[in-house]
């Protein structure tokens, strides 16, 4: 069955950038909308169910301080991008995967990555971490009626914002700074479609 827009609510393996951060549950919910016969454009809400206590480190009066916070959505990621579906009339022609949003493909991708920020033992606000572009190998396949397989994988760019904690002898400064640094994004995602 053709269909020119896909809504897509999934779980999966989720890599980014800055690599594997611990046990995590990505929850991806997306949308994605054919243009022609070979393009499409997408966008996900990715958010991270941490499966694990972890420490977190914070500034508490002239001191720092650490605690352990309890399993939680630990951050959100907005995705946006392009693909294009390649050589869909000879994979037909072989009886391959090919057809509306089904197929191999190449992308190009941009995140907008944002995680919690502690001021204390609970988490204030949540705040930008990265923004980062990505061009990406993929494969997307229908597994029955309701059921979609969707990989990719590439090299990418993004300007990561560290925090760089010092003390002036009377209490801790945090000051942000960004670099461009080299990556890779891997998805791996199971979702459910209509």
């Amino acid at each position: 069955m053709s269909r020119k827009t896909m809504f897509k609510l999934g779980l999966g393996l989720h890599r980014t950038f800055t690599g594997f951060r611990g046990v995590r549950l990505p929850i991806t919910l997306g949308v994605e909308r054919q243009l022609g016969s070979k393009f499409s454009v997408y966008g996900n809400l990715v958010t991270d169910l941490d499966l694990r206590e972890r420490p977190v480190y914070y500034l508490i009066g002239p001191s720092a301080a650490t605690t352990f916070r309890p399993p939680f959505l630990s951050r959100y990621v907005i995705e946006a991008g392009s693909r294009y579906y390649y050589n869909q009339a000879a994979r037909m022609c072989h009886n391959r995967a090919a057809g509306s949003l089904v197929g191999n493909f190449i992308a190009l991708q941009t995140n907008v990555d944002f995680e919690p920020f502690y001021t204390g033992e609970r988490p204030q606000r949540m705040h930008y971490s990265f923004a980062g572009l990505s061009a990406q190998w993929g494969m997307q396949r229908r597994l029955g009626t309701i059921a979609l397989f969707d990989f990719s994988v590439g090299p990418g760019i993004y300007n990561k914002e560290y925090i760089r904690y010092t003390h002036n002898g009377t209490y801790y400064q945090s000051n942000t700074y960004h670099r461009v640094e080299l990556g890779v994004e891997l998805n791996l995602r199971l979702s459910i479609v209509r």
